[in-house]
């Protein structure tokens, strides 16, 4: 049972840790547009100074420059936690053959994001961090579907995360029901009926 727990709270926290960086990722975009709301008159002055859409322009790559490099950290985390909680299951539980194979694919999916999708958005997110929304690019095509796929990657591995976590609760609420139900019966020849 204590494995079954241990199960959850990784796949809590692997779950927790990816929600909570797309949120921080929308709220870093959002906080350009923040940014020109609220500024204050010294930092208005120098945005009139510069001009609308240069500090915009100029903003906005320091956000998108952040959240890439958060991206990626947490990625390579992501990935080393992936291995290793399929290493735990497989070696420190006795989960079926169905349960590890949820696991691997967890392991592709962070694969594919780490080795294809993030380097590819990283790529063309630096060769339009300079292009206004407004101009024309042949990469921004291209950097919206990559997006896309990232996003469906990680509702993929969010989807199979919860599903394996409920697995997991549900498996160690009934474990712990039945408890103290069963008993391990001795009835051999030589000593009759005996419980222990």
């Amino acid at each position: 049972m204590r494995s079954r727990g241990f199960t959850c709270l990784l796949l809590g926290i692997w779950l927790g840790c990816g929600v909570g960086l797309y949120l921080a990722g929308l709220d870093l975009r959002q906080s350009v547009e923040r940014t020109f709301r609220d500024a204050n008159p010294g930092a208005a002055l120098r945005i009139e100074k510069l001009g609308d859409r240069d500090s915009r322009l100029l903003l906005r790559f320091q956000t998108d420059q952040e959240y890439r490099r958060f991206t990626e950290i947490w990625t390579n985390v992501q990935f080393g936690l992936a291995l290793l909680f399929f290493l735990y299951l497989l070696f420190g539980t006795g989960e079926n053959k169905f349960i590890l194979g949820a696991v691997l694919g967890l392991i592709a999916l962070v694969a594919i994001q780490r080795f294809f999708v993030i380097p590819e958005i990283t790529g063309l997110g630096k060769l339009l961090d300079f292009v206004p929304d407004s101009d024309p690019s042949a990469s921004r095509g291209r950097y919206h579907v990559m997006q896309s796929t990232y996003l469906g990657t990680e509702m993929a591995k969010w989807t199979m995360q919860a599903a394996l976590g409920m697995y997991f609760s549900a498996r160690s609420r009934r474990t712990s029901r039945n408890a103290g139900n069963q008993l391990n019966v001795v009835n051999k020849a030589d000593y009759g009926h005996v419980d222990r």
